[in-house]
């Protein structure tokens, strides 16, 4: 599972949703492998607004709005560095492997290593 944590407010966020996933996401199409999105401080209509605007939709593709008392519980665990977009990485088993994963913009290191982590 590769988790990016991310916010309507957050431009950076917004920028590699619209033009790096989708790359990432072809090169692993078919792949066991799960993109999960978790927004933060994002009201419904600018999270589903984004959604369909970015088309970030998919078979490999989940989305969250957290709720406030949610949004803590995974930042707690997930957010690196405070910072967003957050990206991480879970293992088969569910096991957090890093919450420090490639961005999206570094595709080649990021399909490597989740091809790595398939593996095993």
């Amino acid at each position: 599972v590769y988790t990016d944590i991310w916010g309507s407010w957050c431009t950076l966020c917004k920028r590699d949703m619209k033009l790096f996933a989708p790359a990432v996401k072809e090169a692993l199409k078919g792949r066991d492998v799960v993109f999960l999105y978790l927004a933060n401080n994002t009201s419904d209509a600018s999270w589903k607004q984004i959604i369909k605007e970015y088309g970030c939709v998919g078979p490999q593709t989940v989305h969250y709005n957290l709720p406030a008392e949610q949004q803590e519980a995974v930042e707690r665990l997930l957010l690196h560095q405070g910072t967003y977009p957050s990206y991480g990485l879970f293992d088969k088993n569910g096991k957090l492997v890093t919450k420090n994963a490639p961005r999206p913009y570094e595709q080649d290191r990021l399909v490597r290593t989740i091809e790595e982590l398939l593996k095993k």
